[in-house]
């Protein structure tokens, strides 16, 4: 007797890897087959571990297989493929329009002489406060 028929002589086994594959919890396998949780976690603990893992190897092949193929469905599987395994995003771009006011200061930003910043606001200030308001305007336009 080899291992492999060993891992199988348990007269459920393939039953529980097979839903355990489909991710049905194992208190509701337990229930199907009228035993306890905790025997079924003792007498088929391979299969309750290794049947989500074998479900996802048999999908994983056949949408590699049908993302190499030909036809619409080959477009979709691979794009699909890409979208999951390979990180491909679609992307799009909106573009808002949005009517943007600048608000001209009554003050004369004009420097009398050398080294002297205008009263009020400096011109390093009003640039910022514009361009703050601009945000604003574009953030209300969206």
């Amino acid at each position: 007797m080899t291992a492999k028929d060993t891992h199988y002589s348990k007269p459920h086994s393939v039953q529980v890897e097979a839903m355990a594959g489909y991710s049905i919890a194992p208190s509701d396998i337990a229930q199907v087959l009228g035993i306890d949780v905790e025997r079924l976690k003792a007498d088929y603990p391979s299969q309750l571990d290794g049947g989500q893992i074998k479900a996802n190897a048999r999908v994983a092949e056949s949408l590699y297989r049908k993302a190499t193929g030909e036809g619409r469905e080959a477009v979709t599987a691979a794009i699909f493929w890409l979208k999951t395994r390979a990180r491909w995003k679609e992307t799009s771009v909106q573009e808002y329009a949005a009517q943007l006011s600048f608000i001209r200061s009554t003050r004369k930003h004009r420097r009398p002489w050398k080294g002297q910043e205008p009263r009020g606001r400096s011109i390093g200030q009003s640039r910022i406060f514009v361009e703050i308001k601009c945000l604003d305007l574009l953030v209300e336009a969206l």
